[in-house]
């Protein structure tokens, strides 16, 4: 790409602009797509290494709360977290059946390359990640509005795993409770059906 088409890319504003697939004909699902894009900028050739995901409407998502289903011990400090116990395993069901992986997480946006980063050092397969834009003094109803706001656009939540926590969060987002798995810390009952 030479340096008109880049410029192309932006407009007035700043905002980076790229072309969406046309719409397929009817009856048709189209798939959902991750289009890399990498953002230079001219003056000092620092650079943007990104994904954008094309998510038809009607598309099937299945939501984990990394924090509350994907790890077995905290790490706010960026030291590895434990995973839990079959959480990879459970996450690559839903991806191989072909639904969107959504990881939502109420941590900032700043850690979104330390969590990126554990999600793909176990094996955790490419989804979407959701971050609180900052630090929040109410991270739950951020997940909340992160999740009304997906389902406002069309995409039909199948499932969602979390903590007890993020029950309410999932409810209150248009979850229907028997597709609400509650994570609980106890190896006795390790999750169970809402």
């Amino acid at each position: 790409m030479n340096c008109s088409d880049e410029r192309r890319l932006v407009n007035e504003r700043g905002f980076v602009l790229s072309e969406v697939p046309k719409a397929e004909p009817e009856g048709f699902q189209p798939a959902v797509q991750f289009q890399r894009r990498l953002m230079v900028v001219h003056g000092d050739r620092s650079y943007l290494d990104s994904f954008v995901a094309v998510v038809p409407s009607t598309t099937r998502c299945v939501v984990f709360s990394v924090d509350g289903s994907l790890t077995a011990s905290v790490s706010v400090t960026g030291r590895d977290p434990r995973v839990r116990p079959g959480a990879v395993d459970t996450v690559r069901y839903w991806h191989e059946l072909g639904h969107v992986i959504l990881y939502l997480t109420a941590r900032p946006d700043m850690q979104q390359r330390v969590v990126s980063a554990w999600l793909a050092q176990h094996c955790f397969p490419h989804g979407l990640l959701l971050f609180n834009p900052s630090f929040s003094t109410d991270p739950l109803k951020q997940k909340s509005l992160h999740l009304k706001h997906i389902v406002d656009m069309g995409i039909r939540i199948h499932a969602a795993y979390g903590s007890s926590k993020d029950v309410a969060v999932y409810l209150g987002a248009g979850v229907e409770q028997n597709r609400i798995v509650s994570v609980a810390g106890s190896r006795r009952r390790a999750c169970m059906f809402i």
